[in-house]
């Protein structure tokens, strides 16, 4: 697995020239990552919780037990191992995917997804929104907050199966619900 990333991080540095500037950074304790920040790779070590709010980052490697959360900014691949977690509530990944390995697990909330998501082994991906709809290998539907996503594409066999979706209901179900909540406790009265 290290070998493919290392791969990886070469071809883009040889096809990417704004990469020619970035630097490789890894974090042995907490951390954050935020507009202006570009990074080549970002490598997570340990227990660390790294929360990124804006940047690029081309590849990053969660390891060991490690927290990535993600609320903007910009991954070309994920690389998920060990028994670590990723939070992603928005941004954009990128043209790499997101690879779920060993026992991590990935949680998304929001965000784009260009190109694939992978688990493999006891990897898990647990998806939340609504109105999901599957064509195939690719996933549609709605985050919890009403944004509409399309066409993530579940890759790999076994993929599939280690998807768990969990159903948010949309914001005008709970309105109503709240409001028959109030009806209901004022009819008592």
């Amino acid at each position: 697995m290290k070998v493919g990333i290392i791969l990886r991080i070469l071809v883009l540095l040889a096809l990417t020239p704004a990469l020619c500037s970035a630097t490789i950074i890894d974090f042995y304790t907490d951390g954050t990552i935020g507009d202006g920040d570009v990074y080549a790779a970002v490598n997570v070590w340990a227990t660390s919780v790294v929360e990124m709010s804006g940047g690029t980052a081309y590849a990053v490697n969660l390891n060991n037990s490690s927290v990535f959360t993600m609320y903007d900014g910009d991954i070309r691949f994920v690389d998920l191992g060990d028994d670590t977690t990723i939070n992603v509530y928005g941004g954009e990944v990128g043209y790499g995917g997101l690879n779920v390995s060993g026992s991590a697990s990935a949680n998304l909330y929001g965000g784009t997804y260009s190109y694939h998501i992978v688990a493999a082994e006891s990897g898990a991906v647990h998806i939340y929104g609504y109105d999901f709809e599957l064509a195939g290998s690719y996933l549609s539907g709605f985050w919890a907050d009403g944004t509409r996503f399309d066409d993530i594409y579940l890759r790999g066999p076994g993929t599939y199966e280690r998807v768990t979706f969990h159903i948010i209901p949309e914001p005008a179900t709970l309105w109503l619900l709240a409001l028959g909540g109030l009806l209901f406790r004022n009819r008592r009265k």
